[in-house]
C-alpha cells in the first residue's frame, strides 16, 4: 500500500548484508533477500483527509474478500493535505457507487462491460469528505470517522475531462 512510503527494511542483497532496501524494490525484486531486524520508516501515514471537497489521486487499489467470502476493492484517495481510504462492494446494493467512482475518474462504463480495478490508479477526481459520529456500544463512547461521500469528475473550462 502507498502508506508505505519510504519504509526501509534491513537486507542481505548483493549490495551487503544490513544493507536498507526500499520495501517497494524488495516486494518486485527476487534477489533481496530480508529480514525484519531494523525497520527504518521516513512516512508512515498521512493524515486523514478533513471534512470537504478534494482534488485527489487514487495511489492504491487493493482487492479482497470479506469474512462472509464477499468481494470488494478498497482505494486510497491522496493529496498533498491527506488521505481517506474507502471500500466498494460490486453487489447489487454497491454497484452505483462503483459506477459513479469510475466515471468520475474518467473511466468508461458501458452495460455489460467488466471494471477492471487496476484503471482506477493514478486518475484524478474531486471527492467530498463528510464526517459522521456514532455510539460504539461495545467500547460505550462515542466514535468519530470520516468518510468519501460524493465523487465528481475533473473537468477543464470547456466542461470536458
Amino acid at each position: 500500500m502507498q502508506i508505505w512510503k519510504n519504509l526501509y527494511l534491513t537486507c542481505s542483497c548483493e549490495q551487503g548484508p544490513g544493507s536498507l532496501c526500499l520495501l517497494e524494490n524488495l516486494s518486485r525484486a527476487t534477489n533481496h533477500a530480508y529480514y525484519c531486524m531494523d525497520i527504518y520508516v521516513d512516512q508512515f501515514k498521512k493524515a486523514h483527509l478533513p471534512e470537504g471537497k478534494h482534488l485527489v489521486s487514487i495511489t492504491s487499489v487493493e482487492e479482497g474478500k470479506t469474512r462472509t467470502n464477499h468481494s470488494y476493492f478498497q482505494c486510497v484517495f491522496e493529496n498533498e493535505h491527506g488521505q481517506i481510504q474507502a471500500w466498494f462492494y460490486p453487489t447489487e446494493k454497491g454497484i452505483k457507487a462503483v459506477v459513479r467512482l469510475f466515471t468520475a475518474a474518467g473511466l468508461e462504463v458501458r452495460s455489460g462491460a467488466v471494471l477492471q480495478t487496476e484503471r482506477l490508479l493514478g486518475t484524478k477526481l474531486y471527492i467530498w469528505v463528510k464526517k459522521d459520529t456514532f455510539f460504539d456500544k461495545e467500547k460505550g463512547q462515542e466514535r468519530t470517522y470520516h468518510m468519501v461521500s460524493r465523487f465528481e469528475p475533473v473537468l477543464d473550462d470547456q466542461g470536458a475531462r
